[in-house]
């Protein structure tokens, strides 16, 4: 009896939950499905269900509906590229949140990248943000170095005629460049014969769960409370838990040298150490959550971007001769040039403009003003409730980019001589406050690389094809259909002049 009670107040309980978000609720009055402003379970059923799928769902409400849309019980999606600067504010007065709901996902919830609160966020970012300037990126060796490492390991690679993954090299290579940059070591990623990437096979695996653990995040916080060495045992959580293991022997080994200890620091630990900050913003938690989302956002988004500049370069021939042309400007041999010089090349640099648009964070990552309510045209959004717009939509607006879906590096060349150029609509970094920190090490990383390879190596896609990149899932971070993108390349021949 007891439970047809208890049955009885549950059916009640919904009718009453359903009744007041679509009768009640103050965003009942943005256009959506009524389904999908009654229950999260839509949203579910798309993304943790069918993974990934609820960008296509987004993207048919947005048809129906028009740019505003309801598209859960809390939150709404604005696929209108004018409205992004309000969204994504970088004013200091009008603070922005990041969703609490979302950010628990991430299984870092002491990273900066991770904090809700819009001025923990500020003071903790301020700690390390003047290492991230273009300045102190100039300035320190480790790209160029490990740029030039990975064309020593392409040369051995092509001696023994292998095939390699261009986006597994990637991620080596900015893996490195990463970890000396924070802890002044080394992941040797670059010295697998397989380029094995820890980072961005960990990033991978936390991603392609990201809905789940969304959804339902008791499972995240139990994946925080449990040992890794009793999570390692399952395959699909092994470089998950592997990768964190390695970041947290570095950050003890980084605690262990604060006080004049002789242990080495790369600059970013050093100045999380020697902060004038509270006891706690110094834990070791702290430290792993910091690095574990600076390099997995960082690995991700470097990986992908080159996966994508070298298989349309390579699969383009009149693209690879223009570049190499434009590149023996500043390289007459293929040697390593410096990014200030390669930054100043429009074909160079509309090649990496473009692969960021087609590459970015697919995710909509939404902001929540805590005090203000947001206006789009009639419709009044209340302070709190998450706002966000998909990079993916912004990106390929046609009514910005002409033909969106192709990989046109010329579309920024004419934009320029037009003067129609769409980079206000740009944004493969987010914009505002909480725009990625490392995106100055991100730029030199894919100048350096793009240009050393192309100037140094003639090479050809294998066994590849264009569906690897082609987005078909949304996990944060775009998915194939099936699969990942690993993109293979062969090494033809070593240029010598």
């Amino acid at each position: 009896m007891d439970y047809y009670k208890a049955l009885i107040v549950l059916i009640v309980y919904l009718c009453l939950r359903t009744i007041y978000r679509l009768a009640l609720h103050p965003l009942r009055g943005i256009p959506g499905p009524k389904l999908a402003a009654s229950t999260s379970l839509y949203e579910f059923y798309y993304d943790a269900i069918k993974g990934g799928k609820y960008i296509w769902e987004v993207e048919r409400m947005h048809r129906q509906y028009g740019p505003i849309v309801r598209i859960s019980p809390r939150e709404v999606h604005i696929k209108d590229p004018y409205f992004y600067d309000e969204i994504y504010t970088s004013s200091s007065i009008r603070k922005r949140d990041k969703d609490s709901k979302l950010v628990a996902s991430f299984c870092a919830p002491t990273a900066s990248f991770s904090t809700v609160d819009h001025n923990l966020h500020r003071s903790r970012r301020a700690v390390i943000s003047h290492l991230f300037t273009r300045k102190a990126v100039v300035s320190h060796e480790s790209i160029q170095d490990n740029v030039g490492k990975l064309a020593s390991r392409l040369e051995s690679i092509h001696k023994k005629g292998s095939v390699f993954s261009l986006k597994i090299a990637a991620a080596a290579l900015i893996s490195d460049v990463l970890a000396q940059y924070m802890y002044g070591t080394s992941t040797h990623y670059l010295d697998d014969p397989t380029f094995r990437s820890e980072s961005v096979a960990s990033a991978t695996e936390l991603a392609s769960k990201i809905h789940i653990l969304r959804h339902i995040p008791v499972i995240a916080t139990i994946f925080q409370l449990l040992p890794l060495a009793l999570l390692r045992p399952f395959r699909l959580l092994s470089d998950f838990c592997d990768f964190r293991l390695w970041l947290r022997k570095q950050s003890q080994d980084a605690l262990q040298g604060k006080g004049g200890s002789t242990v080495r620091r790369g600059p970013v630990f050093d100045a999380l150490l020697r902060a004038n900050v509270p006891a706690e913003e110094k834990t070791l938690q702290r430290l792993e959550d910091e690095s574990f989302t600076l390099f997995s956002a960082g690995s991700e988004t470097v990986s992908q971007a080159l996966s994508v500049i070298f298989f349309h370069l390579l699969k383009n021939a009149e693209f690879i001769k223009t570049l190499r042309k434009e590149l023996k400007q500043v390289m007459p041999m293929p040697d390593l040039a410096t990014w200030s010089e390669l930054e100043k090349l429009p074909f160079l640099t509309a090649v990496i403009t473009e692969a960021l648009r087609l590459s970015g964070t697919s995710g909509r990552l939404p902001r929540v003003s805590p005090t203000e309510p947001l206006i789009y045209g009639k419709y009044i959004i209340p302070a709190g409730t998450p706002v966000g717009q998909s990079n993916y939509f912004a990106h390929r607006d046609p009514a910005m980019y002409p033909n969106p879906n192709a990989f046109d590096p010329y579309r920024w060349i004419h934009a320029e001589d037009e003067n129609t150029n769409p980079k206000p609509f740009y944004a493969p970094f987010s914009k505002g406050s909480r725009q990625c920190i490392g995106i100055n090490l991100a730029y030199a990383t894919l100048y350096l690389t793009v240009a050393t390879l192309i100037r140094r190596f003639d090479m050809e896609i294998s066994d590849s094809t264009e569906d690897e990149l082609r987005t078909a899932r949304d996990f944060l971070i775009p998915f194939p259909e099936k699969g990942q993108a690993i993109v293979k390349a062969r090494v033809k021949n070593v240029l010598t002049t």
